[in-house]
């Protein structure tokens, strides 16, 4: 009880991409702050606490989103998704 009220009451520092329209301004965007950007493609409702952490950690240098995946998604799916978000990069570091 006490893991599940810690990890809701974190400090997040993640922005939520609802639609291609936030994800191509958040991916556009030149300010100092937005030059290195973090996109979570997720399946789950809540971000991680490890992913709020380094959203917390590193809020001056990088900027953090979040891209829910509907249900359902297979691994397929997410390289479609690829396409669909015009992903021109792989990560160099992955969190699982």
């Amino acid at each position: 009880m006490l893991k599940k009220w810690i990890s809701d009451h974190f400090s997040d520092f993640t922005s939520k991409i609802s639609s291609k329209e936030d994800y191509e301004t958040i991916v556009q965007s030149q300010s100092e702050k937005d030059i290195n950007k973090v996109i979570l493609f997720t399946k789950k409702e809540k971000v991680t606490a490890v992913f709020k952490a380094l959203s917390a950690e590193f809020r001056d240098r990088l900027r953090f989103a979040v891209i829910a995946l509907p249900d359902g998604t297979s691994n397929a799916d997410l390289l479609e998704l690829k396409e669909d978000y015009e992903v021109e990069d792989m990560p160099k570091l992955i969190l699982e």
